[in-house]
């Protein structure tokens, strides 16, 4: 998506190591909120959001977003595990609506 002033870019714990370098395009992080947004506001509308929820499917479907955040950023292992667990949440509730 965007240049470098978008790029999230550090070092985690990864199957590389303590030390292997992660980077995050910023802009993806946004996009992905932005659809979520999108769901929340068509249901609290009460508007048909199944149009929202294939973008976020599409969207989902084709990025690491969340297995980078979850496997190599977050070192603490409730926290990682809290998150998976969040992300499965998120999942379902797209799949529902």
């Amino acid at each position: 998506m965007g240049g470098q002033a978008g790029n999230f870019s550090g070092f985690g714990s990864g199957p590389l190591g303590d030390n292997s370098r992660i980077s995050l395009n910023l802009e993806d992080v946004v996009l992905h909120e932005q659809k979520i947004d999108t769901i929340l506001e068509n249901l609290r509308n009460d508007t048909n959001a199944s149009l929202a929820c294939e973008d976020w499917w599409d969207l989902t479907e084709s990025s690491d977003l969340y297995s980078t955040i979850s496997y190599k950023l977050i070192k603490d292992i409730q926290l990682r595990q809290l998150m998976v667990k969040t992300q499965k949440f998120e999942t379902i509730s797209v799949g529902i609506v």
